[in-house]
Order: C-alpha cells, then structure tokens, then sequence
C-alpha cells in the first residue's frame, strides 16, 4: 500500500514525458535537463564571461584574473 506522498513522488519521477533539451524562463520544478542542456549553457556563461573579461581589460578599467 503506497502513501498519497509516496505516490505523488513515484508520478513525478524523472521520466521521458518531462525531459527538457532546453532551459528558459517557462521552465517548471517539475522538468529536468538533459547533461548536453547543462553543459551547453555553463558553456555559453563560460563564453559570456570570457567576452566581458575581454572587454574590461582592453578598454583598461580594471585586470581580472580568470
């Protein structure tokens, strides 16, 4: 016999049906990303903040080490 809370878990499980290839504002706690998803974006913050520490040391404000 399965508790209400046991099977809500078990309903909500991670599955095919709430799988995403993308994340967005619109995104739900109850989806989750596939490892190419995640490794895409930390890949574009890595390339965003490679730009901006680009742009501060050529326009001289300020050195950053990263």
């Amino acid at each position: 016999v399965l508790t209400l809370s046991l099977q809500t878990s078990m309903d909500t499980k991670e599955d095919k049906t709430n799988k995403v290839t993308s994340l967005s504002s619109s995104s739900t706690d109850t989806q989750y990303p596939s490892a190419k998803c995640v490794y895409d974006l930390i890949g574009d913050i890595e390339t965003l903040l490679t730009a901006l520490h680009l742009l501060i040391i050529c326009s001289g404000v300020i050195s950053l080490a990263l």
